[in-house]
């Protein structure tokens, strides 16, 4: 489209293509009578929205690839070392999913559906951002967009639920298994849809005149709907139901590092008192021996007592994690068992004062390393557990903090008016436009925040991304 242009500059021009532009088109019709609608798009682009598409287009990468390796890593990798891989005590590991790995597979592909179908779409409109009349793939980019936002929000309140119920609430033996964790995940799907399916209605193409004969074409909300109260309850709800789940997020999360910190301490008095106890009973054992012969009936009531002051730290041990779940840093119940069965001491038979004290010292030392080994064991899994909630928190702080300056800028869009754009510089368009994608960066971070706080994550990257590299090698030679 061509026009003759006449610079009596209109607020749209101004307000669309910034100040600066302005200036610039003005001075250079002195030599060109000509401008077409495809000048004004490329002026916008390069001066208010190059940065944004760099910006896209790099989250794009590195979440297509990274969201990949998750789901790959969680589905299929994963499961085949688990089915190769002994336990220390011969056991097959179970190749199932457990209810987290079902919630983060679910993350992964809510993201990798966005880096797949929104994202691509989100760069061809900010390439041709005001001749954008293209309203049906409109509607679906901002559909998929607000699609993966919702049922991300919803799972992640889901694993801070599941993460609350497991450390908080294990006493009354509420459990989320990976059945409740798949209908928790549908679930999610389906409120998304429902919520997000306004959206479908609402956007399109939105028709602004620049100049007289001159009319740019965009992806808004329609002229319809553009001048009515409904894209400020849009947004405004938007904004409410982010802050109800942030406000969920950090009372579930707060709650739970209260429980985690006082684990930690009350293992780390139990540990301490448990190898003090073991001090003490090597001391005794060592006087025993030498005494052996002169009263052993004694000794036989010292190491009874021994037993039960030992039984009653590993109840109080036991009773401390059986909160957490398998889970979330439970030992199994056939673990427990080994744990509190007491050791049979009494009842042996009489021998020789050498092959006796043989045979207590053998007996002794099974027992104290079969107990330090349980507590290492234990202690181990409430670390892990904690690790996992740490890094799930992590995930859910990243997406808290990258939608946020989306709410900000879009209620202030609303609140100012139309007028609202055309006030800003061009740096101030540049971030504005960038700010409005920021949360496409939830949809790259979570496998990056994975490769940091998840060592088996990491450890299992580099071995799939060092063959993949090893095979290309190959390939070119």
């Amino acid at each position: 489209m061509h026009l003759n242009v006449t610079w009596e500059t209109s607020t749209n021009i101004v307000g669309i293509i910034g100040r600066n532009i302005s200036e610039y088109i003005r001075n250079e019709t002195e030599n060109v009578s000509f401008l077409t609608l495809d000048t004004y798009n490329n002026l916008v682009f390069q001066n208010n929205l190059l940065l944004s598409f760099i910006y896209i287009l790099l989250l794009m990468i590195i979440g297509i690839s990274g969201n990949l390796l998750v789901c790959y890593i969680y589905l299929f990798y994963q499961k085949r070392c688990q089915r190769t891989t002994r336990s220390f005590r011969g056991r097959n590991k179970s190749s199932k999913l457990k209810t987290t790995d079902i919630f983060i597979i679910s993350l992964a592909c809510f993201d990798l559906i966005s880096c797949l179908l929104a994202m691509p779409m989100e760069l061809f409109l900010l390439r041709n951002f005001l001749t954008f009349d293209y309203p049906w793939l409109c509607k679906i980019s901002r559909f998929i967009s607000m699609f993966c936002t919702i049922s991300t929000s919803f799972v992640l309140l889901a694993i801070a639920v599941s993460r609350f119920v497991g450390i908080r609430l294990r006493s009354l033996n509420i459990t989320i298994t990976t059945l409740h964790a798949k209908i928790i995940v549908v679930v999610s799907v389906l409120i998304a849809l429902a919520l997000s399916s306004p959206v479908l209605v609402l956007y399109g193409t939105y028709t602004l005149p620049l100049t007289a004969g001159v009319t740019a074409s965009t992806c808004l909300i329609v002229n319809e709907y553009a001048e009515t109260n409904y894209p400020f309850v849009t947004i405004v709800c938007l904004t409410v139901i982010h802050l109800l789940f942030d406000i969920l997020f950090i009372t579930f999360y707060g709650l739970i590092s209260g429980k985690v910190v006082s684990n930690k301490r009350t293992f780390s008095t139990i540990i301490r008192n448990n190898s003090s106890n073991r001090s003490q009973e090597q001391s005794i054992e060592s006087k025993t021996i030498v005494l052996s012969n002169e009263g052993n009936q004694n000794e036989n009531v010292s190491l009874t007592n021994t037993a039960s002051d030992k039984t009653k730290y590993d109840d109080v041990f036991l009773d401390h994690i059986a909160e957490d779940g398998n889970e979330y840093g439970q030992q199994s119940p056939a673990l427990n068992k080994r744990i509190i069965k007491p050791i049979k001491i009494a009842g042996r038979k009489k021998s020789s004062s050498t092959s006796t004290a043989y045979s207590r010292r053998s007996c002794k030392s099974l027992r104290l390393g079969s107990s330090f080994a349980n507590e290492t064991n234990v202690h181990g899994r409430t670390y892990k557990a904690s690790r996992t909630t740490f890094m799930l928190f992590i995930v859910t702080l990243a997406f808290m903090v990258t939608f946020a300056p989306y709410c900000i800028v879009a209620l202030l869009r609303n609140l100012e008016g139309v007028g609202y754009y055309s006030k800003l510089t061009d740096i101030q368009k540049t971030v504005y436009q960038l700010f409005l994608r920021s949360y496409f960066l939830s949809s790259a971070i979570n496998p990056i925040i994975y490769s940091f706080l998840n060592q088996s994550f990491k450890s299992r990257s580099k071995i799939i991304l060092k063959n993949i590299f090893n095979k290309v090698l190959c390939i070119n030679h």
